[in-house]
Parts: C-alpha cells; structure tokens; sequence
C-alpha cells in the first residue's frame, strides 16, 4: 500500500510539474510573440516618421503595445495615434504624450480652434496638418473611419464619467 501512495504521490507531481511547465512555456510563447509583433509595428509606423516611438522596446512596453491594440483602442494604436496621444479611455498610453488626449479631442478641438471636430478633420492646423499630409495619410474611408472613432472615444469617455468610473 506504501508503494502505492507514493506512486499517486510521484504521479501528482509530474502531473502538476507538467502543467506548471506548459503554462510557463505558453507565458513565453505569449511574451515572445508580443515583442515580435509589437517590434514590428512600431518599426513600421518609424518608417514613417511618427515622432515619440521607442527605437527598441523592452518586453514590458512590448506587452503593453500588445494589450492596447488588442482593445477597444487598437485603430489608434495601429494608425500610430498612440506615438503622440493617450486615448485613456481605453488604456492607450502614448510613449511620448506629445499631444492632448485623443478621447476628449472632439470638446479639444473646439475649445482650442474654435472649430467642430469634422472641420478640423477635414482642414487640420498646425502639427496636425503636417501629420495628417506627411506622416499619417489615410485614403477617405479611413479618414471617416477616424472621425467615427474619435466620436466613439468621446462618448465613451463621456459615458465613464457620468458613471463615475472616469
């Protein structure tokens, strides 16, 4: 009966060694495929000139690029939004935080410019005009995809406020 407890007991072991192993092995499959894909991502929006990237990333910021695209605020990070702006209603954390959080931008906008949001989609000023003809250009299917998702981010922003979770 001895031998046969230790046998359940060494079996439960190697059981729980395995599981421990296969989870540890997927946490670095996870960690490995987030840097790869993040790296690529933010080499690719550097191509184009986006100010306020990390020229290389450490696991920890690699991870984060992974989780904030895989949200409800991946379109910014994809565009390269992220590189000068928070988006901090859905957890998007510009490296740089050069420029005023996106998910207030329609109420920035006008109180900054004086002008609708769609105004100044449509004929932006300053660093926006020189980012939206030079460094981040959209065909005009993604341009009205990005004043539906600054609206989106707005309301929700607004929405988490009036229930207090903002």
């Amino acid at each position: 009966m001895r031998n046969g407890r230790i046998n359940r007991m060494t079996w439960a072991i190697v059981v729980a060694g395995l599981a421990l192993g296969a989870a540890f092995c997927a946490r670095e499959d996870k960690s490995a495929l987030a840097m790869k894909r993040s790296t690529e991502l933010i080499e690719g929006l550097r191509k184009h000139q986006i100010p306020g990237l990390p020229k290389v990333l450490t696991q920890a910021q690699a991870d984060d690029v992974e989780k904030m695209r895989s949200g409800e605020g991946g379109w910014f990070v994809e565009k390269g939004c992220f590189g000068c702006h928070h988006v901090t209603v859905y957890g998007v954390k510009s490296f740089a935080a050069i420029g005023p959080d996106l998910s207030l931008a329609q109420e920035d906008v006008e109180k900054r410019f004086g002008k609708k949001l769609e105004e100044f989609w449509k004929a932006p000023v300053g660093t926006m005009m020189i980012v939206r003809t030079q460094l981040i250009k959209m065909t005009p299917e993604e341009e009205a995809e990005a004043l539906v998702k600054l609206r989106k981010a707005y309301a929700d922003h607004q929405a988490a406020k009036a229930a207090g979770t903002k």
